[in-house]
Formats: structure tokens, C-alpha cells, sequence
């Protein structure tokens, strides 16, 4: 008896496979089929609403979900390695379970991730639970290699943005590095600086834009959002090179820290992230944006950014805690933190790397942040002696914690 297929939205989870072969799809160049047009030629067929009619993947529809066109031969590259992606519709998948040993990997403050049974109920409730416009939208796309080894985990949302846009918030996101991989898998390679980190980009702008036509939202995108520590903020020495490292990763997209200026000049990190369960805390991390199109030269020097479109960015982030179920008086008292710091700013910033204070000195305006950073590192004049130490940051940094004549 011949096998009846089941239609594509029907399939616990939908499995989005990269074909390396030659097909009516692939653009012949110099070495070949253009990788790219397999990455991105699998999101044709579930999202034909999305892509043109034509039957090969036209250079239009590639470019429309890079944030920069530079972006396109890291994105080449990334496919070289991708032969899964799963957009997880199944909480008992093999997949996702192996995916979240990275996640996990990635994320080991507690007070930073959420708990695994927590992800997994939430895709278990997706999956029969009705959402409106002013809902958002969740996803786990896990990537996996020709070996089946998850390489790449990333969790992210469609929010809700004003009376008819949306914004993407990126929860979690991260690839493998060398001892992640031979600890697990035995194997010697790494996965970062693949391009990985920018096809997913890629894939989420795609599903957003589904989303967002799902939602009856069609005022466009806003871009993205995503929470990243201080810099300095970590006890162990690799982990602070790493929290100035991994900003530097998001700002090769264009993401920049969104900061408060008040009234003194100072900046403050507007963020702060409810606690995730009982038996954690509250964090004030930073909150990084990045319209859907950047400029490489603007990502690189600090910029101004209207203060009612970075408290609305606020709102969504915040907003969408009470959507996915988390404890509302926790949420509550966040959002009554948010909006204190809002009420006494004069305008907003949007800082790279190279210009933002490490924690330190941020905590010497944040009242807030200066509480947290006494309970997780004690001494703070020990930690920034560390901190200059080990990054060797002179010790009068010349990045400014006030802006003046704004």
C-alpha cells in the first residue's frame, strides 16, 4: 500500500532540510551551486505567501531578510554546514533534546535562561492554543550538521510593537564552540564565526514576517531585540573576556545597546528581566536593538534613538512575559522598575561595544544595578580591578558614563 503523505501542517515538527544537490533551484557559479539558494530555497515552500512565484529563488527574496548585504557570503558559508533546521513543533523530540544540552551549555545563569521544562510546556501549549494580534509568537529553531550534532540553538518571538507593527525579540541564541562539541560529540570543530549566527537572522526575519501577516499585523517590522550581559558582568576570567566578545558578535549585525540618558547625562541600562521562577532572581542585563536594515559604519558609533520607540521596545519585551504565563506580580514589578527609569530619562541611546561602559561604572548611576552587582560579585572595587585586568581597560576609562550637551 502506497504511503499517504501527511500534509505539511499536520507534521508534529516541520523539518526544513538543506539540499546540497544540483537542482532547478541552484545558481551555478564558480564552484558550484550557490549553497544560499538550498539554505534559503527550504523556507520557500512554507512560506510561498512570503517568496516569489518564480521557481527559482530570486536574489529579491534572499536580500530582503539580510539585515546588511555584506551579510550574504557568511550566510554562503553557514550553509556549507547546515543540513537540518528544526522548527520545533514537538517538546518530546529527539532534536530539541539534544538541542537544549547546547542551550544549556550556553546558559548556565540560572537567573539568565529558563528552565527546559519550561520551554518544553510552552511548545507543547502552541500547539492548541489560540493566539490574537496583540499576542506574540514562539519559536525554537534548532540546526543540526550532516552528523545530526546540533550546531546552532536559537529561541525567539514575534511580539507585538504599537497599534500595527511587530518586533523580534531573540531569547536565546548561540552555536557550539570546540569543547562543547568534544565533550559531547568527540569531535574537534567549532561552529562559530560560520555565519550561522546571521542565517539565523535570516530565518527568523522570514518567520516573523509569516507571523506577523498570522497576527493581521501589517505595519512591518521594527527589528530586533535581544538581552546580553555588561560588559565585565561575570566572575570567572573567560567569562568576562566573553561578555565583551559576545557583545561584539551582535554588533557584527548591527545590534547596539539601547541606553537611557538622564538627566545628569549618565547612562542606564532601561532593561530589567522578571525572574523566571521562584528560586530565582530578577537581572538587569542589557537590551540591544537593531532596526530590520543597519549601516556597518552606524553600528559602530552611538546614536540617537526616539525615547518613545525605546520605551515601546520596553513594552513589548516586557509585555510578552505576562503572555507566555510567567508570574504576574513578578512581571508587575518589573514593569514598575521599566517605567521608573523611563519617567526620569530626557532621551535614548543606542551605544556599540567599543563605546559602552563595563558594569562597573554603569553601576555607579544605577541604584539597581549597583544592588545586583554587590550580591553577585561583593567588593565592587575588587571586581573592577578585575574586570580592567583582565580586559585591560585602562584604569580611568576614557569611555564616558555621561554624555553631555544632549
Amino acid at each position: 500500500m502506497a504511503e499517504i503523505p501527511v500534509p505539511p501542517d499536520q507534521l508534529p515538527q516541520e523539518e526544513l532540510k538543506v539540499d546540497k544537490s544540483t537542482s532547478k533551484q541552484a545558481e551555478k557559479g564558480p564552484k558550484g551551486p550557490n549553497p544560499v539558494t538550498h539554505l534559503l530555497g527550504f523556507f520557500k515552500e512554507r512560506f510561498r505567501d512570503i517568496f516569489s512565484s518564480d521557481e527559482r529563488l530570486k536574489e529579491a527574496d534572499y536580500k530582503k531578510y539580510l539585515g546588511n548585504p555584506k551579510e550574504k557570503d557568511d550566510v554562503d558559508n553557514a550553509s556549507t554546514h547546515l543540513k537540518k533546521v528544526l522548527d520545533v513543533k514537538d517538546p518530546n523530540s529527539p532534536e530539541l533534546k539534544d538541542g537544549l544540552k547546547l542551550y544549556q551549555y550556553l546558559f548556565p545563569n540560572p537567573d539568565e535562561a529558563e528552565d527546559p521544562e519550561s520551554i518544553n510546556a510552552r511548545i507543547a501549549r502552541l500547539q492548541t492554543e489560540k493566539r490574537g494580534r496583540d499576542q506574540g509568537r514562539s519559536h525554537v529553531l534548532v540546526s543540526q550538521n550532516k552528523k545530526g550534532e546540533s550546531i546552532g540553538y536559537n529561541q525567539f518571538g514575534t511580539l507585538p510593537f504599537g497599534q500595527d507593527e511587530t518586533v523580534t525579540y531573540l531569547m536565546y541564541t548561540g552555536c557550539p564552540d570546540k569543547k562543547f562539541m568534544k565533550d559531547t560529540y568527540r569531535s574537534l570543530e567549532s561552529y562559530r564565526e560560520e555565519g550561522i549566527y546571521k542565517a539565523h537572522h535570516a530565518m527568523m526575519q522570514m518567520i516573523a514576517e509569516k507571523d506577523a501577516k498570522e497576527m493581521g499585523r501589517k505595519g512591518g517590522s521594527k527589528g530586533v531585540i535581544l538581552e546580553s550581559e555588561m560588559i565585565g558582568q561575570a566572575k570567572d576570567d573567560n567569562d568576562i573576556k566573553f561578555t565583551e566578545k559576545r557583545l561584539n558578535i551582535h554588533n557584527k549585525v548591527g545590534m547596539k545597546a539601547l541606553m537611557l540618558v538622564m538627566e545628569d547625562g549618565s547612562l542606564v541600562s532601561p532593561h530589567l528581566q522578571p525572574r523566571l521562577s521562584k528560586d530565582t532572581d530578577p537581572i538587569e542585563l542589557l537590551l540591544l536593538y537593531r532596526p530590520p536594515k543597519y549601516d556597518e559604519a552606524d553600528s559602530k558609533k552611538t546614536t540617537d534613538i526616539d525615547l518613545n520607540t525605546a520605551k515601546g521596545l520596553l513594552k513589548s519585551f516586557i509585555d510578552n512575559f505576562d503572555t507566555e504565563g510567567f508570574a504576574k506580580e513578578d512581571v508587575d514589578e518589573a514593569r514598575k522598575v521599566v517605567e521608573g527609569k523611563f519617567a526620569k530619562a530626557k532621551g535614548a541611546v543606542l551605544v556599540p561595544p567599543s563605546e559602552l561602559p563595563d558594569i562597573c561604572e554603569l553601576a555607579k548611576n544605577d541604584e539597581d544595578l549597583m544592588e545586583q552587582s554587590k550580591r553577585t560579585f561583593g567588593d565592587m572595587e575588587a571586581h573592577k580591578k578585575k574586570v580592567q585586568e583582565v580586559l585591560r581597560r585602562p584604569v580611568d576609562p576614557k569611555k564616558p558614563t555621561i554624555l553631555r550637551g544632549m
